[in-house]
């Protein structure tokens, strides 16, 4: 949905994923929250090539666990996905 109304509109998707990228590091700076975006930028800025690799392993972990458990909750959800799934 999020992608949805910027594209009918006629915004290109790289363009929505920079602007949803900056706005998650304004929140960030903004609230003083010290997030993944926050650590990377840094990271970058100060080339600290080590750093980079970790948060993107993190960043890799925390979406392919999210995949993982998004897709148990599935079959759970609708027992017509867990029957097609054993076929």
């Amino acid at each position: 949905m999020y992608f949805a109304m910027p594209c009918s509109a006629g915004n290109r998707p790289g363009a929505i994923d920079r602007n949803h990228g900056r706005r998650a590091l304004v929140a960030e700076i903004i609230f003083s929250y010290p997030g993944l975006g926050y650590t990377l930028l840094n990271s970058v800025m100060g080339q600290d090539y080590p750093l980079i690799s970790a948060t993107a392993l993190i960043i890799t972990i925390m979406v392919l666990s999210a995949n993982f458990i998004i897709e148990i909750l599935y079959g759970v959800i609708d027992p017509r996905i867990k029957a097609a799934q054993a076929d």
